[in-house]
């Protein structure tokens, strides 16, 4: 299908204004990679995100991987939610991107719409949309726009996410912070506490959004 600039611009466009005051316009910079300011999101009530043990190992393999190599790469996180609690046991990864950006594979497309196919789209399942972000420029700790609009088109062009027969979450991972973000259609939530459980059934406190949330703009801070 041939490329629709119109159409991705409608989804900037719906982003951008959902984080109006929270976008830093940066001169000079591609607008796509304007960073969005993390301390002024909304907090998701009671918010919990608990990782087994093999998802939590591969996020810190994403992580190191992507400090080796200065590549961002693209996952899926697949689960179940309990109310504002989710739980994360599987994921699928794309592998290095060839270019700074990340991208969803064929691969990924494919064990999306399987997962999709069975679930019971009752409400309880999630699937987190995750990417990673190398230790480059100032702003690499931040959500970008165009991270922003590639979460609002993802959401918005699957209709069992936009009517949450499935539950959609974004995920960063950045210098060992597993950054979760929740949009809800009309604005974007972060997830305050992540937890790795471990064999025993204890929970372990992970990092996330922990980086230093300050925007360098030649002689002025945000």
């Amino acid at each position: 299908m041939p490329r629709n600039p119109f159409s991705e611009g409608i989804y900037k466009l719906k982003a951008k204004n959902k984080l109006a005051g929270k976008i830093i316009p940066l001169s000079g910079m591609n607008e796509d990679n304007y960073p969005v300011k993390t301390s002024m999101l909304g907090v998701v009530p009671q918010g919990k995100v608990i990782l087994s043990s093999d998802v939590a190992a591969f996020l810190d393999v994403v992580d190191d991987t992507t400090k080796e190599t200065g590549r961002e790469i693209a996952f899926l996180l697949f689960g179940k939610t309990q109310e504002q609690v989710v739980y994360i046991d599987n994921y699928i990864v794309n592998g290095l991107s060839d270019s700074m950006n990340a991208y969803f594979s064929s691969a990924i497309n494919s064990a999306l719409q399987n997962f999709i196919n069975s679930s019971e789209k009752d409400g309880t399942d999630m699937v987190v949309h995750g990417h990673s972000h190398p230790k480059l420029g100032n702003y690499y700790n931040n959500f970008s726009l165009g991270d922003m609009e590639a979460y609002t088109k993802f959401r918005e062009a699957n209709n069992v996410f936009n009517s949450n027969k499935i539950w959609l979450s974004s995920c960063l991972v950045v210098d060992g912070n597993f950054n979760f973000l929740f949009y809800d259609g009309n604005d974007y939530y972060k997830f305050n506490e992540v937890y790795e459980q471990k064999s025993d059934g204890k929970l372990k406190k992970l990092k996330c959004y922990q980086s230093p949330d300050i925007i360098i703009n030649r002689d002025r801070e945000y």
